[in-house]
Parts: structure tokens; sequence; C-alpha cells
């Protein structure tokens, strides 16, 4: 994965636990969410519920999700 820089988002690689989280990964994130949105029918909750997962299996922190959800309400609400 490209470790390029969040600073324009002031989301910074810096800021992360996991070094995944990077801009590239995020948009990602981003288009998964908006596409898992449409096929679930309620039009919210995909990448929130895959989130919720990571953190309850330990992949990821709970301090990394606070901060990828508040990047999805800035950046991509309808992908959350």
């Amino acid at each position: 994965m490209n470790s390029g820089s969040n600073s324009g988002s002031g989301f910074g690689s810096s800021n992360w636990d996991d070094p995944e989280f990077t801009e590239e990964s995020l948009n990602q994130f981003c288009e998964a969410g908006l596409l898992g949105n449409s096929i679930n029918g309620r039009g919210y909750g995909y990448m929130m519920y895959i989130m919720r997962g990571r953190v309850a299996v330990g992949n990821t922190t709970t301090k990394d999700y606070n901060r990828v959800s508040t990047w999805f309400a800035v950046n991509c609400s309808d992908g959350w």
C-alpha cells in the first residue's frame, strides 16, 4: 500500500496506529462503502459495520475507528 501523506485532509499518516490508513486507502474504503451501501438497500452503514468488526477482532484500534469515522463524516458521509 502506498504510504502517501494524508495531510491534505488533516489526517497525516503519523496520526494512525495502523499504517494501512492512508489517503489512498481511505478513498478506496469510501468507494467500497458507497458500493456496499447501494447494494444493501439501506443507503448507510456498510463501512461502519466493517470497521466495527475490525475493532471487535483486534485488527483496528478504537482510536483509529474514531479517526476513520471522523474522516468519513468530513470526506465521504454517504460511504460510511
